[in-house]
């Protein structure tokens, strides 16, 4: 959001979504969850793209975030255009499992 926010110095748009999909694999169906950031900003090349997920230009922030992504089965795609903006997608597949019900209710206490 801070990168989309300094590609709009005359200001525009930001669009933040989040999408919770079925995805199939060789496992079975599994669930997913795509959050994404599209600005109309003033967008960058194949190469500063590049340079930028190193961590070469502009900062570690993106980089962070793949590294991040990555370390929780998950992924950052970044695809731009120049002049015509950004968009930023974090992927999180969830593992193929069920997660019990519960009966707590709200107010109930617990000791740690």
């Amino acid at each position: 959001i801070n990168n989309s926010i300094k590609a709009l110095p005359e200001g525009g748009t930001i669009r933040i979504e989040a999408e919770m999909r079925t995805r199939s694999g060789s496992s079975g169906p599994a669930e997913e969850i795509l959050l994404s950031v599209t600005d109309d900003g003033t967008g960058m090349s194949q190469e500063k793209m590049r340079s930028v997920m190193n961590g070469e230009s502009g900062g570690f922030g993106l980089a962070i975030a793949a590294r991040l992504a990555e370390q929780n089965n998950g992924t950052l795609h970044l695809s731009s255009e120049e002049g015509k903006g950004t968009r930023a997608e974090l992927v999180f597949r969830g593992q193929k499992e069920t997660v019990p019900e519960t009966t707590n209710r709200p107010g109930d206490q617990y000791e740690l």
